[in-house]
């Protein structure tokens, strides 16, 4: 499933939606999320929002059922 993030959501909004999509797909089914960020974002606040929703993909990971 993709999950389009691309409406100006904040930052915020981007990773509360991106960890609800895990708790409801999880352990199931994989999302995507599709992130669009604009020129506004800066390199930190890109590498600092990278790095929390990578935390949530890899809890998503652990809680799927891989067969």
């Amino acid at each position: 499933v993709e999950v389009n993030f691309d409406f100006g959501e904040s930052a915020d909004e981007m990773l509360e939606g991106y960890r609800w999509m895990m708790e409801t797909l999880a352990p199931t089914t994989v999302g995507i999320p599709i992130c669009m960020m604009d020129d506004r974002w800066t390199d930190g606040e890109i590498t600092g929002f990278y790095g929390e929703m990578r935390a949530i993909a890899e809890e998503y990971a652990a809680r799927m059922r891989w067969s």
